[in-house]
């Protein structure tokens, strides 16, 4: 393999697909990425076995060939050299790189060790535009758990039919559920669990770009497929149950109250400092006109703050944790939020006052 091609480009492909790559002791091909050169194209790869990433970038193709080459020494590599040409040319397992100041040799591994990572996807089901995946990822995806352990929890849930799409994810403490109405029809009506993690990546990459992703839902295989322009995005369909979340969500309440979301997001902040020096619970009391958010530790001391909110349905006193309620508020939009519950033992509803598409749900904590 020989092949020429521009610093700044392989460096911005190595950053993204190195994301991709496993620190998995026992299977060392896994650190590596797959550098592959094949007609007009440098094609490079990784994989974790549950998601992987195949990206292409232009280069000029002197001698096909492949090898991979550990990630961590690549990377470093091609991000201390100048912007310009560099020459890559591999020969029995070793990659040789050559810029106008400088050349290295870097030992690699047999490019057919490599698993294999799908280039491009046979069909397309539907495409989303960066929008729509820019508010699933800040509006769903934070409240999917990071617990391995509990893989159901930790996808996102896409019901997705000719009317659009939802998205639902929780870890058990929290639910978000966003739904979507699309311009263009979809020719499907299925419902899957996409792993949180992938959603995450795929806003990355596309984070300076306003083109369509292409998404394919591989049934045979159970894989997800994202394609953009420059890569093509792999990962595992979760299998399982996801809980009954409509159970979960009260279909009425007795209780509601809005607010500015700026004057909550200051309140609970201002009562987290002595918070998050225990257990990390901040009250919520509902009164006539008045939210109160207060807070109280033997140690520490108590603190509290009050604003003006609109109320109807009568008081309540309720507690939660101000991570929650500090992760939802940025998720939000609008200037105004809007609060209701069945009681200081129920689960809280918060939604958007301007976004009726959008609804979180925090579990309370019981407190004496």
């Amino acid at each position: 393999m020989e092949v020429v091609v521009l610093q700044e480009d392989i460096l911005k492909g190595l950053m993204s697909v190195s994301r991709f790559v496993s620190t998995r002791v026992q299977l060392p091909i896994l650190s590596n990425i797959l550098i592959v050169a094949d007609k007009n194209t440098l094609r490079l790869a990784a994989t974790n076995l549950e998601m992987g990433i195949s990206y292409k970038l232009g280069a000029k193709i002197e001698e096909e060939g492949a090898i991979t080459i550990p990630s961590k020494v690549i990377s470093e590599l091609m991000s201390n050299l100048p912007a310009g040409k560099v020459r890559l040319k591999a020969d029995k397992g070793q990659l040789t790189v050559t810029s106008n100041s400088s050349s290295a040799n870097l030992s690699g591994i047999s490019a057919s060790e490599f698993p294999e990572v799908p280039e491009t996807a046979e069909k397309i089901d539907f495409t989303i535009n960066k929008e729509i995946l820019d508010t699933i990822n800040k509006q769903v995806v934070f409240s999917a758990s990071r617990d391995d352990s509990r893989p159901i929890l930790s996808g996102v849930l896409f019901s997705i039919n000719q009317d659009g799409l939802r998205a639902v994810s929780t870890d058990g403490f929290r639910l978000s559920c966003k739904d979507i109405q699309k311009n263009k029809k979809i020719d499907m009506d299925q419902t899957v669990l996409m792993p949180a993690r992938l959603i995450e990546e795929v806003a990355k990459l596309i984070s300076n770009s306003e083109e369509e992703i292409g998404v394919s839902v591989l049934d045979g295989e159970k894989q997800l497929i994202f394609t953009t322009s420059t890569a093509t995005l792999t990962g595992r369909l979760i299998e399982g149950d996801f809980p009954d979340y409509k159970r979960i969500i009260p279909k009425s309440t007795t209780i509601t109250a809005r607010f500015s979301k700026d004057d909550l997001v200051r309140a609970v902040k201002i009562t987290s400092v002595i918070a998050r020096e225990s257990s990390g619970v901040v009250r919520l009391k509902i009164e006539k006109d008045k939210l109160t958010v207060f807070t109280e530790n033997p140690s520490f001391g108590c603190q509290e703050a009050s604003l003006d909110a609109k109320v109807e349905g009568g008081e309540v006193e309720t507690a939660f944790n101000y991570k929650y309620l500090l992760e939802f508020l940025n998720s939000a939009t609008g200037s105004e939020i809007v609060f209701s519950t069945n009681g200081s033992t129920a689960s809280g509803v918060f939604k958007d006052s301007t976004d009726e598409s959008y609804l979180h749900l925090i579990m309370p904590i019981r407190v004496q």
